[in-house]
């Protein structure tokens, strides 16, 4: 789905409840389970033509909705603590304002999906609802997975074994940027740039780089070494990745 931009004109013939209503936030609102009185603020996200939802709870964040630009369709996504939980796009209005009111009940992933079908959720997302350590778990997996699909990028996964090996980094959430491989003490984005990474280089071997600057700490001819330079710069009380984000209210 190619979500609406800025400044592109809404249809009259896929639209007109929004027209009418003049925004997508008063059209949700007026969707919502008795008539929008469910303490739910609905406000216009970035213009008129999208909007978030939010509750009163810590644990449940915005519940963001966008429309399609080429057909009818609201595309959704229920963010917590710095984590998108769940995703999905409905031509059914109605259906969103249900699932916002859903989301911010505190309903379960599961229980979402089975209430609301367009709403996926992911091996990840449920391992963020059971904790920290299952959503670090979770995602060193999905990670060596999804590198180990394309043979080109052997030595990525080669990184990312010899980092999983490292007790102390394990513990940590990890995820790449391009080729480069970081570690954050939150699970949320914004991600913490208290750990230093490991970026391969063009010619073979790779640098170890603070995160806060990028400056080089060191280099290393293969994964192991770079990794065990990398353990060498940590705190000795470093302890497992937390929910939240780099925030520190959060995390």
């Amino acid at each position: 789905m190619r979500s609406l931009s800025r400044g592109e004109d809404l249809s009259e013939q896929l639209y007109p409840d929004l027209i009418a209503a003049g925004s997508l936030a008063r059209a949700l609102r007026q969707s919502l389970p008795s008539g929008g009185g469910t303490g739910l603020d609905v406000r216009d996200h970035i213009g008129r033509w999208s909007a978030v939802v939010t509750g009163g709870t810590a644990e449940r964040g915005d519940f963001r909705v966008y429309i399609g630009a080429d057909e009818r369709a609201f595309g959704v996504a229920g963010w917590s603590r710095g984590v998108m939980l769940i995703g999905g796009s409905t031509a059914e209005l109605a259906d969103v304002g249900g699932a916002a009111q859903s989301w911010h009940a505190g309903a379960r992933l599961e229980e979402l999906h089975r209430q609301f079908p367009f709403l996926e959720v992911t091996s990840l997302a449920l391992a963020h609802q059971r904790g920290p350590a299952d959503a670090v778990a979770e995602q060193w997996r999905g990670l060596r997975e999804g590198w180990g699909r394309d043979d080109r990028f052997r030595f990525v996964v080669d990184l990312i074994d010899a980092a999983h090996a490292a007790p102390q980094l394990r513990q940590l959430y990890v995820y790449t940027s391009h080729t480069s491989l970081h570690f954050s003490t939150c699970t949320g984005f914004p991600y913490s740039q208290d750990v230093p990474y490991i970026d391969p280089r063009t010619e073979g071997g790779y640098v170890v780089r603070n995160a806060a600057d990028r400056e080089p700490v060191g280099a290393a001819d293969d994964a192991e070494r770079a990794v065990a330079l990398l353990v060498g710069q940590l705190p000795p009380d470093l302890g497992p990745a937390a929910a939240g984000t780099a925030d520190p209210s959060a995390c």
